[in-house]
């Protein structure tokens, strides 16, 4: 009996390790999306992320990896493949707007990747870009 305590008691705390390390994610680190050496922030875009899997420019990055992406200005192809965890698309479960969309990136500009699910009669998944600085969005369509 003590036995069977002791096991489930270490399954627990393992399990609850586990919980605690997805939901803390990526510790912050950069995914440097471009080739060559490393260039200064001023010359680079970035992108957050945080919460979303995303195939940007044919690369997959995930979000328990990376918590953004720095990427050469310019335009990028970004295709969203999971959305806080879970799977966008899977066999048609939820309808998605601009899953996949084009975006124009500045040099020196941050930008933030953001998923929100819309529930109720009719739910979907959707997708945008905004500008970190602005807020103004850039590419995509913010839910309503």
């Amino acid at each position: 009996m003590l036995y069977r305590r002791i096991i489930l008691s270490l399954l627990g705390l393992a399990l609850l390790q586990g919980c605690v390390s997805i939901s803390g994610g990526n510790s912050g680190q950069s995914y440097k999306l471009y080739p060559g050496p490393a260039l200064p922030p001023a010359e680079l875009a970035e992108l957050d992320i945080t919460h979303l899997t995303v195939t940007v420019d044919g690369l997959r990055v995930d979000w328990l990896d990376y918590a953004t992406v720095h990427l050469l200005s310019g335009k990028h192809s970004l295709r969203i493949d999971r959305c806080c965890g879970g799977v966008v698309l899977r066999a048609g479960m939820y309808g998605a707007s601009q899953r996949s969309f084009n975006v124009d990136l500045e040099a020196g500009g941050s930008y933030k990747l953001i998923g929100h699910r819309k529930r109720g009669g009719a739910s979907r998944y959707y997708f945008w870009v905004e500008d970190a600085t602005t807020g103004a969005v850039i590419a995509g369509e913010e839910k309503p």
